[in-house]
């Protein structure tokens, strides 16, 4: 699509340049969360699996080494 796209989109659409990305499994807490718990990495979670909660989408339990450590810490 990089390739192609200025020659694809409409004349009212501009591509720019593509960024930098990376396709990454992470857990995120809010900060609350972290300072109630003492969350700082993914092991930290381990004393405090059974009190809350994980949410995401079904592919990351297959894809995502951050799932490998929660089920890890969940075991």
């Amino acid at each position: 699509m990089l390739a192609a796209g200025g020659e694809v989109l409409p004349d009212d659409l501009t591509m720019l340049d593509a960024s930098d990305a990376q396709d990454k499994g992470v857990l995120a807490v809010t900060q609350e969360t972290a300072d109630k718990y003492d969350l700082e990495t993914i092991s930290d979670l381990e004393p405090v699996a059974g009190e809350i909660s994980l949410g995401g989408p079904p592919e990351w339990k297959k894809r995502s080494a951050a799932s490998s450590a929660w089920r890890r810490s969940t075991a």
